[in-house]
């Protein structure tokens, strides 16, 4: 985000409309409150120093003194896709909160799944759930700039999702996976968030 919109959208937010000066993000930036690059704010970061002036109406002391540079951005909901199988069903894996961004030597599996109840994630790539949140698969890959998810056919079967065999010779083509790795997301995530 633009840094002269985030300072405008936190005097928007302020008790009585308090002006933050441009030099404030400096020292906020050296604390680790802000993270920004030039001349703009990150938009998770923009996000969560915008909620807390909004939940925060004190007119000094809304943000925490510093944090530590290694701190997560937030927090998301991470599932291993299940790995038992017994009396004809899949056994569910117990789900964890991890931090994010993800660090890949996490030890977590690429056909597992993330997800959240904060929209934004859908600008790093995540599956975008109006008015519910985003989802995706920990694994992707890059080719030729486009992102794909990094997951077997067989570990779809495990998610409950089976070629559809109107697709044909399609449903076996990396296309076709691409399409019932979609499809799995949106089948899992309306079971994950209207729980």
């Amino acid at each position: 985000m633009p840094t002269d919109f985030f300072l405008s959208s936190l005097q928007q937010a302020a008790p009585e409309h308090t002006v933050v000066q441009a030099q404030t993000l400096s020292p906020w930036t050296k604390l680790h409150l802000v993270r920004k690059g030039f001349k703009h704010v990150e938009y998770h970061s923009f996000a969560e120093v915008l909620l807390a002036r909004m939940i925060d109406q004190r007119g000094k002391g809304w943000l925490p003194s510093a944090r530590l540079k290694e701190e997560p951005h937030m927090w998301v909901y991470y599932q291993a896709p299940p790995s038992l199988y017994v009396d004809g069903e899949w056994i569910e894996q117990p789900i964890q909160v991890i931090p994010y961004p993800l660090i890949e030597d996490m030890g977590l599996v690429p056909s597992g799944i993330l997800w959240s109840p904060w929209e934004g994630l859908m600008l790093d790539d995540w599956l975008h759930l109006p008015e519910m949140g985003a989802i995706r698969f920990f694994g992707q890959k890059r080719l030729y700039g486009r992102i794909l998810w990094d997951i077997s056919f067989d570990d779809l079967a495990r998610w409950g999702i089976e070629p559809d065999p109107q697709l044909g010779t399609i449903a076996q083509s990396e296309e076709g996976r691409q399409y019932l790795a979609h499809k799995a997301l949106l089948d899992l995530a309306i079971r994950k968030f209207t729980k």
